[in-house]
């Protein structure tokens, strides 16, 4: 006879290990994005594209233009902007 108490708690646990790893993932890649997100002067239009649909898809801050600008003004002096 199938005991399904014991089917439930090994199918609640395999879902609870699932969830970790899909988070420790997420973690994972949302790292990463950031910090391709250094080389965004370096893409191109396309790859730029890419990389700000990969963030929104993420929830996280696109790169935009203005901080080219910024990065241009910077260049030269000691501070920048954190």
């Amino acid at each position: 006879m199938t005991d399904y108490k014991e089917l439930y708690e090994n199918a609640t646990n395999e879902i609870a290990t699932l969830k970790d790893e899909a988070k420790a993932l997420d973690r994972k890649l949302t790292d990463m994005i950031l910090d391709l997100g250094w080389d965004c002067q370096r893409m191109s239009q396309s790859g730029l594209a890419t990389y700000n649909a990969i963030c929104r898809t993420l929830n996280i801050e696109e790169y935009k233009e203005e901080y080219e600008e910024i990065d241009k003004q910077m260049k030269g002096t000691s501070e920048w902007i954190i």
